[in-house]
C-alpha cells in the first residue's frame, strides 16, 4: 500500500489499540484524595504526585512543540513557573521506527511504543506560596496479549480489508475523486472496527497483559532550580491474564513514599479481582489492602463479592456484599436483607474488568 495509506492504517490500529487498553486498565487520578485511595495506573502519573492536574496541559507531538513546551517551565528570572503541564509519548515526538513486526515480536519496541512521559509543576500545599512543587511520571504497557495492533492474525485481516478498500490507485490516480476516497477511508474505519469485533468474539483478543508507571516529585524553595529537594514517589505495576475464556484476574499494587523535613511514610496497597461471566450471569470477588508504616491503623482490608443473574428481558437480579458490590449498582434500586444486598438492574453491573477505588 502507499506510504499514506499505511500511516492511516497505522494511526487507526493504534487508536483502537490504545482504546482498548484504556477502557480496561487506565483510570486518571488528579486530586490527591482520589489518588491515595486508587491501585490503579492513573492516566498522568506526574499529576497525581503533585495533587492537582496544571489547567493547560501541552500535548507536544514533535520536537519543536516539546521545545517549546519544556521552554516554558523556566521563566525569564530564571525561576520554576507554577501551573505548567506537560504529557507526550516519545515515539510520536521522535519519530522512533517503530514497525509493525517490531511491535508485535519485541518487548523493547512495544514498551516504546506504549511509553507516556509527564511533566507537571505546581505551587506547594500551605502557607509557602513562594515554593514550587515539580513531579516527573512515566507508564506504559510491558505486553498485553489483548492488543490488536500485536495480533498478526488480526493484522493481517485488516490488512486484506484495506487493499481491497484502498488499492493502489486509490489515493496516487490524479483522477481520483476526493469525496470518493474519503467514503473509502471512512469504510475502512468501520471495517476495521468490525474486524476487531468479530476477533474479540472468537477469544483471539484474549491474554495477558502488564503494565506499569512511576512518578518521582521534588520541591524548589522559593521557586528555584538549584534548590531541589526529594519529596517522594509513587509506583503502580497491574498484571492480568484470563481464566478460561469466561472470566479474567487482575492484580494491582501501589506503593507511595512521602518524605518530608521530619519524616518519611511509606504505604502499599494493593488490590485483586477475579470475574466470571457471560451473556446470562456473572460474578466478582475482590479482596483489597493497604499497609503504612506510620498511624494508629496501620493495615486495612476489605473484600466484596457478588453475583447476578438475567432473569428477564432488559432485568438482571444482583446479590452481594461489600463496598465494592454497592457502588457497581449505587443507581439501581438496592435492598439490604440479612447483611446481603439486593439489587435489580436493567443490564450488567458486574462484568466490569477493573478495580474500584479503595474507600
Amino acid at each position: 500500500m502507499p506510504t499514506a495509506i499505511t500511516s492511516t492504517v497505522r494511526r487507526i490500529h493504534r487508536s483502537a489499540a490504545l482504546a482498548t487498553y484504556a477502557a480496561v486498565l487506565l483510570v486518571g487520578a488528579v486530586r490527591s484524595a482520589d489518588a491515595q485511595a486508587t491501585t490503579r495506573i492513573p492516566e498522568i502519573p506526574a499529576f497525581v504526585l503533585l495533587g492537582v492536574a496544571p489547567s493547560d496541559i501541552a500535548r507536544p507531538t514533535t520536537a519543536r512543540e516539546l521545545a517549546v513546551g519544556l521552554s516554558n517551565v523556566v521563566d525569564s528570572t530564571g525561576q520554576a513557573r507554577q501551573g505548567v503541564g506537560i504529557n507526550f509519548q516519545p515515539w510520536f515526538v521522535f519519530g522512533a521506527p517503530v514497525t509493525r513486526r517490531r511491535y508485535r515480536e519485541s518487548a523493547a519496541w512495544y514498551s516504546l511504543a506504549n511509553l507516556d512521559v509527564s511533566f507537571g509543576s505546581a505551587r506547594s500545599a500551605g502557607s509557602d506560596t513562594t515554593s514550587t512543587d515539580v513531579a516527573l511520571g512515566a507508564k506504559t504497557v510491558f505486553f498485553d496479549r489483548s492488543d490488536p495492533l500485536a495480533s498478526a492474525v488480526v493484522a493481517r485481516e485488516v490488512g486484506r480489508v484495506a487493499r481491497a478498500l484502498c488499492p493502489d490507485t486509490a489515493f496516487t490516480d490524479p483522477t481520483t475523486n476526493l469525496s470518493d476516497a474519503a467514503k473509502r477511508l471512512k469504510c475502512l474505519v468501520t471495517k476495521t472496527d468490525s474486524v476487531y469485533d468479530a476477533a474479540a468474539r472468537r477469544g483471539d483478543l484474549r491474554g495477558a497483559a502488564l503494565s506499569g508507571a512511576i512518578a518521582i516529585g521534588g520541591r524548589l524553595p522559593e521557586s528555584r532550580l538549584d534548590g531541589l529537594r526529594y519529596t517522594g514517589m509513587s509506583t503502580w505495576l497491574t498484571g492480568s491474564f484470563p481464566i478460561s475464556r469466561v472470566g479474567q484476574f487482575l492484580l494491582q499494587t501501589r506503593f507511595d513514599r512521602r518524605e518530608t523535613a521530619d519524616s518519611t511514610t511509606n504505604v502499599f496497597s494493593s488490590g485483586a479481582r477475579a470475574t466470571l461471566g457471560g451473556r446470562k450471569a456473572n460474578s466478582f470477588v475482590e479482596m483489597l489492602g493497604q499497609w503504612s508504616d506510620r498511624g494508629s491503623d496501620r493495615s486495612t482490608a476489605k473484600w466484596s463479592a457478588g453475583v447476578e443473574v438475567h432473569t428477564a428481558q432488559d432485568l438482571w437480579l444482583a446479590v452481594g456484599f461489600g463496598s465494592t458490590f454497592a457502588t457497581q449498582l449505587r443507581k439501581d434500586p438496592m435492598r439490604l436483607i440479612a447483611n446481603v444486598r439486593w439489587a435489580l438492574a436493567s443490564g450488567p453491573r458486574l462484568g466490569a474488568d477493573d478495580l474500584r477505588a479503595m474507600p
